[in-house]
């Protein structure tokens, strides 16, 4: 029995995986210091949830997307040379909210789908305070951060109907950041999830 459904609303949630990472940074001490350096960021499982309208072969999107990770150590670089320094219970947090489009590609009909598209909009990102101690008796105070940057990403996925109604789809991700102190940061993932329509 086909399973094609005429355009119309529908909504989405899923699962947001993504690896372990290298991340540069500079960021200011509580006295003022200028630090730059890397951060050993950890995989994190994030979550993500929204509204679309299918238009039948485009679909359109917003969704909020929430991506905490943990920083498992953070290499500084110090007048002696970098320096890695081990962090525990450091954390950064990611909240985005992205408005997407995309184009659909049938594959087998009425059943499995193709698709690629993208987005634009805005990440929030938060960052726990930690200290350093590059020397005995010598502590840094990094204090906590938090910074609102300009965010876009690109996808390519795969869309299966389970129902006339409900969708299951898993899709790669590329996550781009533009910050004003470190340029372009990006992330790749991957997301599972389901899509419901009304």
């Amino acid at each position: 029995m086909p399973l094609a459904e005429p355009p119309g609303f529908y909504a989405t949630v899923g699962a947001v995986l993504t690896p372990a990472v290298e991340q540069s940074f500079s960021t200011t001490s509580a006295n003022g210091t200028s630090i730059t350096g890397t951060s050993d960021v950890g995989a994190g499982l994030g979550s993500e949830a929204g509204i679309g309208y299918d238009f039948g072969k485009a679909r359109a999107e917003i969704t909020a997307i929430y991506n905490p990770r943990s920083v498992n150590s953070t290499t500084v670089d110090l007048p002696l040379g970098p320096t890695t320094f081990q962090l525990d219970d450091v954390s950064i947090k990611t909240t985005s909210l992205m408005v997407s489009g995309y184009g659909d590609i049938p594959i087998m009909r009425n059943k499995l789908e193709a698709y690629l598209g993208g987005g634009i909009g805005v990440r929030y990102t938060t960052i726990d305070a930690f200290s350093l101690t590059p020397i005995p008796g010598v502590t840094i105070q990094v204090p906590s951060d938090h910074d609102t940057n300009f965010g876009y990403q690109a996808k390519l996925g795969l869309n299966y109907k389970v129902q006339k109604k409900l969708d299951l789809f898993a899709e790669a991700i590329y996550a781009g950041t533009v910050t004003s102190n470190d340029g372009n940061l990006g992330i790749l993932g991957v997301r599972i999830g389901t899509r419901r329509r009304f």
